[in-house]
Protein backbone atom coordinates (compact mmCIF):
# COMPACT_ATOMS: atom_id res chain seq x y z
CA UNK A 1 0.00 0.00 0.00
CA UNK A 2 1.30 3.51 -0.92
CA UNK A 3 1.54 5.99 2.01
CA UNK A 4 0.53 9.77 1.95
CA UNK A 5 4.34 10.43 1.59
CA UNK A 6 4.66 8.71 -1.25
CA UNK A 7 1.65 10.03 -2.98
CA UNK A 8 2.53 13.04 -2.44
CA UNK A 9 6.13 13.42 -3.88
CA UNK A 10 6.79 17.17 -5.35
CA UNK A 11 10.08 16.76 -5.48
CA UNK A 12 9.60 15.16 -8.89
CA UNK A 13 7.93 17.57 -10.25
CA UNK A 14 11.29 19.81 -9.65
CA UNK A 15 12.79 16.96 -12.46
CA UNK A 16 10.32 18.70 -14.79
CA UNK A 17 11.15 21.24 -17.23
CA UNK A 18 8.38 23.47 -17.15
CA UNK A 19 7.08 23.63 -13.65
CA UNK A 20 3.24 23.61 -13.53
CA UNK A 21 1.89 26.41 -12.03
CA UNK A 22 -1.63 24.69 -10.50
CA UNK A 23 -1.50 21.10 -9.31
CA UNK A 24 -4.52 19.01 -8.34
CA UNK A 25 -5.19 16.76 -5.75
CA UNK A 26 -7.92 14.67 -6.63
CA UNK A 27 -9.17 12.57 -3.64
CA UNK A 28 -12.17 11.43 -4.48
CA UNK A 29 -11.57 7.78 -3.54
CA UNK A 30 -10.02 9.13 -0.25
CA UNK A 31 -13.11 8.53 2.12
CA UNK A 32 -11.54 9.32 5.28
CA UNK A 33 -8.12 10.90 6.28
CA UNK A 34 -6.04 10.68 9.53
CA UNK A 35 -3.10 12.83 11.20
CA UNK A 36 -0.46 11.12 8.84
CA UNK A 37 -2.21 11.84 5.84
CA UNK A 38 -3.37 15.65 7.10
CA UNK A 39 0.38 16.10 7.57
CA UNK A 40 1.91 14.78 4.47
CA UNK A 41 -0.71 17.15 3.12
CA UNK A 42 0.44 20.10 4.56
CA UNK A 43 3.73 19.36 3.79
CA UNK A 44 2.73 18.85 0.39
CA UNK A 45 1.18 22.22 0.71
CA UNK A 46 3.96 23.84 1.49
CA UNK A 47 6.54 22.54 -1.09
CA UNK A 48 4.31 23.62 -3.60
CA UNK A 49 4.25 27.12 -2.25
CA UNK A 50 8.63 27.18 -2.24
CA UNK A 51 7.70 26.14 -5.97
CA UNK A 52 5.63 28.52 -7.08
CA UNK A 53 3.00 25.95 -7.45
CA UNK A 54 -1.17 26.90 -6.89
CA UNK A 55 -2.46 23.06 -4.72
CA UNK A 56 -6.10 22.82 -5.68
CA UNK A 57 -7.93 20.25 -4.27
CA UNK A 58 -11.00 18.07 -5.96
CA UNK A 59 -13.49 15.56 -5.00
CA UNK A 60 -12.76 15.69 -1.12
CA UNK A 61 -15.43 13.43 0.69
CA UNK A 62 -17.51 14.54 3.80
CA UNK A 63 -14.83 13.24 6.46
CA UNK A 64 -11.43 14.40 4.77
CA UNK A 65 -13.61 17.77 4.43
CA UNK A 66 -14.05 18.10 7.88
CA UNK A 67 -10.96 16.86 9.41
CA UNK A 68 -9.03 19.68 6.62
CA UNK A 69 -11.37 22.12 8.34
CA UNK A 70 -10.52 20.79 11.76
CA UNK A 71 -6.76 20.66 11.39
CA UNK A 72 -6.53 24.36 9.69
CA UNK A 73 -5.70 22.87 6.30
CA UNK A 74 -8.91 24.31 5.26
CA UNK A 75 -7.50 27.75 5.76
CA UNK A 76 -4.00 27.18 4.50
CA UNK A 77 -4.81 25.95 1.52
CA UNK A 78 -8.25 28.54 1.15
CA UNK A 79 -11.43 27.57 0.77
CA UNK A 80 -11.45 29.00 -2.81
CA UNK A 81 -8.90 25.99 -3.52
CA UNK A 82 -10.86 23.10 -2.29
CA UNK A 83 -13.77 21.70 -5.32
CA UNK A 84 -16.24 18.59 -4.35
CA UNK A 85 -15.77 18.18 -8.20
CA UNK A 86 -13.26 18.14 -10.63
CA UNK A 87 -15.08 20.18 -13.05
CA UNK A 88 -14.86 23.30 -10.57
CA UNK A 89 -11.08 22.49 -10.02
CA UNK A 90 -10.46 22.73 -13.02
CA UNK A 91 -12.33 25.88 -13.79
CA UNK A 92 -10.15 27.02 -10.84
CA UNK A 93 -7.02 26.18 -12.10
CA UNK A 94 -7.46 27.62 -15.65
CA UNK A 95 -8.90 30.69 -13.86
CA UNK A 96 -5.16 30.83 -12.06
CA UNK A 97 -3.37 29.99 -15.26
CA UNK A 98 -5.35 32.63 -17.61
Amino acid sequence: NPTWETVLDVDALSDLEKKPKVFILRMRFVPSIDASGLHAIKEFHHKCQRQGIQLVVSGVNPQPLLALKNSGLYGLIGSENIYDHIDKALARARELTS
